[in-house]
């Protein structure tokens, strides 16, 4: 399950806030903090690891993550391939 109501919780944000300063709807927002949510789109991952100042770990909870950085290094990759598959993403 993601973390995100958590983490929205920690900012006081509602929903509809979170969901303004990402670009979305508020269902969109609602369907993500839903427990059959599984993923989010690389887009959106960024986005949300931006206002939470968090990385991808962190949104889905390491509980959740399938595949768990050992290191920073590591961590840091991880980020830079979401990232790319971000840029990826916007471009086709």
């Amino acid at each position: 399950m993601l973390s995100i109501k958590k983490l929205r919780g920690k900012l006081g944000l509602s929903q509809q806030e979170l969901a303004d300063k990402i670009g979305v709807s508020r269902a969109s927002m609602n369907w993500w903090e839903s427990p059959e949510c599984v993923s989010l789109t690389p887009r959106i991952q960024v986005a949300m690891c931006d206002i939470f100042k968090c990385d991808p770990i962190d949104l889905y909870g390491a509980d959740n993550f399938r595949v768990k950085p050992h290191t920073n290094e590591e961590r840091r990759r991880m980020i830079k391939y979401i990232e790319s598959e971000m840029t990826d993403e916007e471009e086709g």
